[in-house]
């Protein structure tokens, strides 16, 4: 009996690989911050999880993707908003292979960092750090069994 049921679990096991044929995406985002720490009067610096935050602090996001399909997954968009509470550092968002955009505050599209203009009282100006609320990378090619990774930094607020 339970060489009928392994037989069973094989055969829908390889046909479920059949059906999902083509790109499979994941994200799984880190969040980390850098720690000194002065020991025999030498600072050194140490990147860790960010379990405990303090105001002033930069944190250091990155979105790691991955493409377990066995097909390339191609013109990926990869969106993260600036979490509450902190400001996004102008500059800071990177992705090799990739085109970055940012949204601005009441804004429904997103536009590169370089060009990106705000209104106000109806005069165009360039956007601030803290006029951006969310980032998108778009990756434009990731290879079936490949995995890559985009970041950012914010500043918590006080």
């Amino acid at each position: 009996m339970n060489k009928f049921t392994s037989t069973i679990t094989a055969s829908l096991m390889l046909f479920a690989t059949v059906a999902w044929a083509g790109p499979e995406v994941s994200i799984v985002q880190s969040v980390e911050k850098d720690v000194v720490s002065t020991l025999n009067g030498e600072q050194t610096s140490k990147r860790v999880k960010a379990d405990d935050i303090t105001p002033g602090e930069t944190l250091f996001f990155t979105l790691s993707y991955s493409n377990s399909g066995d097909e390339a997954a191609t013109q990926v968009a990869i969106d993260s908003p600036v979490p509450t509470g902190t400001t996004y550092i102008l500059g800071s968002a990177e992705g090799n292979g990739t085109e970055v955009l940012i949204k601005l505050n009441n804004d429904t599209e997103y536009q590169a960092e370089a060009s990106a203009k705000i209104t106000i009282k109806g005069e165009q100006l360039p956007a601030q750090a803290s006029d951006v609320n969310a980032l998108r990378w778009v990756v434009k090619d990731i290879p079936a069994a490949t995995s890559g990774s985009v970041t950012f930094q914010v500043t918590v607020n006080g």
